[in-house]
């Protein structure tokens, strides 16, 4: 049977798990501030933009390629 962790252990253990969770905020919110930046770019370029699935059927499209079709791009 294995011996319980000290006390030092234990907050040794919690602060390498704040660190991680600390990091792991860093990271979300680079990705969220790329996705915007992502979508700002792909909404106001003069290109049609259309995501599709393997079979084909329509995600996603940008404002120019909706537009030019007489769609919207509302959900």
């Amino acid at each position: 049977m294995a011996d319980k962790p000290s006390y030092e252990e234990l907050a040794q253990r919690v602060k390498e798990l704040e660190e991680e969770a600390d990091q792991r905020k860093r990271v979300e919110e680079a990705l969220r501030k790329s996705e915007e930046e992502r979508t700002i770019i792909l909404e106001t370029i003069s290109e049609h933009v259309v995501y599709v699935d393997t079979n084909m059927k329509i995600l996603w499209t940008n404002r120019a390629a909706a537009d030019s079709v007489g769609l919207t791009t509302d959900a």
